[in-house]
């Protein structure tokens, strides 16, 4: 090839164009190439070779492929008919796979399903409080695991995208995907009792992972329709006073949102669009959920389009997802119905029931996730933020409208990162920020057409009576600019950005820093393989924050191999901040800060764990290490019992034991105090040895039936040992 000057031309796709077909060994090469000369490559430039996807479904999956379904799918999501979560197939995968594998062979290869694995339970989860009509219920379709396998695997082919895009199905992967949505057999679960199975005669189930796939194809063909009709200029669609954009539609999940000129050359497309639609689709627009928005229109043609297309106008379109659907800075009422919404959150939980640790995902999954949605365009009041970090903070400390309870920890120090002695969580403001950089982040970098939009309405005209527009303002003060962007500048330069004047030595000395263009970024370059990289965001927005911990190693805590609720509570130890006697002294008034097993002594956290009589009693009958060491500093103390991994005559080693000893001590210390219970120290130290067994064997994947012998000795070894639980092989 270099003697004739021929070049490759290299390709855009998949990146292998040959198979083996071999299930167990894959190879996979790329074979097909193409050559040019010079010239031909520099006469056409705009030459592209692109390995297409095989659109064939004749390709069986192989192993690795059923393995990535299988392990996609979540671990304890609610099963189907046949009982089994997918956390049975992950957890015992090297015994079952090639089971499995001969089974999703065969379904693909004979292009049908079974119909016993296609068997559905619908569960009907009510969308509104105290439900009376079937409409207020939501389908959720409960599928079997093998079901969900397949599908999976059909979904993640590399030829489904294409599809998405061309329709250019197989006869053999239609063959598959109708024997899936046509075999279907579904029961309703009601009161925990399934009624008779029925065969539903049309639609997708909320559940199959195949239906979102399908659904999209759906839409698509809907959207193509709509695209049609505008080419021929019957559709005129809607058109901003600023800018070039024309919008037809916008689609999401099973919502849709239509636009035009108020005409009745637009009205008579309209129609006959959704018309066809329905016709050729079997679904109908809900009358009672949709309506109609115009802009200053007369009456008459406001009538024409309700009397033509069913519809009610309206003055407004209420709110989706949250948020309103307005042009206008959302309202205190709006704003006000974040703090609602968490409240009526936290009432169907029970946070006594709960441990702190359990709380925290709450947090985090739950309470922080429901105003970010609403965060994504506008920024919040301060105020706001306040009252949203509240609630979260009142319930992790267990605080309700009925009974304050104190704050150990302050809500700043709770929200730094773990590593840096917090909790992990994200003060609202900050939430916020991080939010709304994800827009800026887009509209800079020019991500999309929706980013587009906005760039060309809001950033280039300068619409500054429009919230989103006051959103990224206030979003490009509070991260100021980047060190970076003033450095190099001269000193009149430097002036006109950071708006003050500067003396010629203070001038000097900013140009002598040497600073790391590593850690000097600005919102728009936090970047991460083409995308906004929120933990950078985050990470940048939480260090304009300068708390600090006490100096310790805080990822000793984290890692540590015990309990969440075990790790929450050392947490708590490090900080110094557990209820014990002198922090309570400090919080309520003429409160005795002495220890009531040791007269004289003040209980702090060294006192409690290491110098108090009951604790000293305890370290004394627990086997510990020739090294432990108690007189070092408290963090001192606790960071070299947490990085000791000796292994103990227990056979578990001293850094477990150590965490569920501190726990096992607490635990004896609040039973004398709150109930008067003495639990005797042989039994204390059993049931401790016992915990620490039970969760050192279990979570290191050991067939517990191998270490019986070894429990069976602490019984032996403690007279008045609790009773050893019953225990069944692995």
């Amino acid at each position: 090839m270099d003697i004739c000057n021929l070049l490759d031309l290299g390709y855009t796709g998949h990146k292998y164009t040959w198979f083996n077909k071999r299930r167990n060994s894959p190879i996979f090469e790329r074979l097909d190439r193409f050559w040019a000369t010079p010239s031909w490559i520099q006469l056409y430039q705009e030459a592209v070779v692109q390995n297409l996807p095989r659109l064939s479904c004749a390709h069986l999956p192989t192993i690795p492929e059923l393995k990535e379904a299988v392990f996609s799918i979540g671990a304890l999501k609610s099963p189907g008919e046949d009982g089994f979560h997918a956390l049975f197939f992950q957890k015992f995968w090297e015994t079952i796979h090639l089971d499995c594998f001969n089974l999703i062979s065969s379904i693909f290869h004979s292009k049908t399903i079974p119909t016993a694995l296609n068997k559905t339970i619908i569960c009907l989860i009510p969308k509104v409080q105290n439900p009376t009509k079937i409409t207020s219920y939501r389908p959720i379709s409960l599928v079997n695991c093998c079901y969900k396998f397949v599908s999976n695997i059909l979904a993640r082919m590399p030829f489904t995208k294409f599809c998405l895009h061309y329709f250019n199905f197989s006869l053999d992967t239609i063959d598959l995907i109708m024997s899936c949505v046509t075999s279907v057999s579904s029961s309703i679960l009601i009161n925990g009792h399934l009624s008779r199975s029925f065969t539903p005669s049309r639609g997708l189930r909320q559940g199959d992972p195949l239906s979102p796939y399908l659904f999209i194809i759906c839409m698509e063909y809907f959207s193509r329709m709509i695209h049609k009709e505008c080419d021929r200029k019957s559709w005129s669609p809607f058109r901003f006073r600023v800018g070039k954009t024309n919008i037809s539609h916008l689609l999401f999940a099973d919502d849709v949102l239509l636009f035009g000129q108020t005409d009745k050359k637009t009205l008579k497309a309209l129609a006959s669009t959704l018309s066809s639609f329905y016709t050729l689709s079997g679904q109908k627009m809900n009358d009672q959920k949709s309506s109609i928005l115009f802009s200053p229109t007369p009456q008459s043609m406001i009538d024409e389009f309700e009397q033509e297309l069913n519809i009610t106008a309206t003055s407004d379109l209420g709110k989706y997802l949250g948020f309103p659907l307005s042009s206008k800075k959302p309202s205190k009422r709006n704003l006000q119905g974040l703090v609602d919404k968490l409240g009526a959150k936290l009432a169907t939980w029970k946070s006594k029931s709960l441990t702190k640790a359990g709380r925290q995902i709450l947090i985090q999954s739950s309470l922080q996730a429901i105003p970010r949605y609403f965060m994504q365009s506008i920024w919040i009041p301060k105020y706001l933020n306040s009252n949203l970090d509240s609630i979260c903070s009142n319930f992790l400390w267990g605080s309700s409208t009925h009974q304050k309870k104190i704050t150990w920890v302050s809500w700043d120090k709770v929200c730094k990162p773990k590593e840096d002695g917090g909790l992990g969580f994200t003060k609202h403001h900050q939430l916020n920020s991080i939010s709304l950089a994800k827009m800026c982040w887009s509209v800079y970098n020019n991500k999309g057409w929706a980013a587009n939009l906005l760039k060309e309405i809001y950033i280039d005209k300068k619409t500054q009576s429009n919230s989103i527009f006051q959103g990224i303002l206030h979003l490009e003060s509070s991260l100021a600019l980047p060190l970076s962007a003033i450095h190099s500048c001269s000193k009149n330069q430097m002036e006109e950005k950071i708006t003050f004047p500067l003396s010629d030595q203070l001038f000097d000395l900013i140009q002598s820093v040497f600073f790391s263009a590593n850690k000097d970024s600005h919102f728009s370059s936090w970047t991460l393989k083409s995308k906004f990289d929120s933990k950078k965001a985050k990470l940048a927005i939480q260090s304009l924050d300068n708390l600090h911990a006490p100096p310790f190693n805080w990822e000793l805590i984290w890692k540590s191999n015990t309990f969440p609720k075990i790790k929450t509570f050392l947490w708590l130890l490090a900080w110094e901040r557990i209820p014990h006697r002198e922090n309570l002294s400090k919080k309520i008034q003429n409160f005795s800060p002495k220890c009531q097993f040791c007269p004289g002594e003040d209980e702090t956290c060294s006192h409690v764990f290491i110098h108090c009589t009951r604790a000293s009693e305890f370290w004394n009958s627990v086997t510990c290490p020739s090294l432990f060491s108690g007189d070092d500093s408290w963090l001192e103390w606790l960071s070299y019992n947490l990085k000791l991994d000796t292994i103990t005559s227990y056979s578990i080693p001293w850094n477990v034991m150590f965490c569920f000893v501190l726990w096992h001590l607490w635990l004896r210390r609040n039973a004398w105090l709150f109930s008067k219970t003495n639990i005797p120290l042989s039994t204390a130290i059993s049931q401790c040895i016992w915990a620490a067994s039970e969760f050192y064997f279990s979570t290191k994947d050991l067939r517990m039936d191998l270490h019986l012998d070894m429990l069976f000795e602490i019984e032996k070894r403690e007279s008045n040992a609790v009773a050893l639980k019953t225990i069944c092989p692995l």
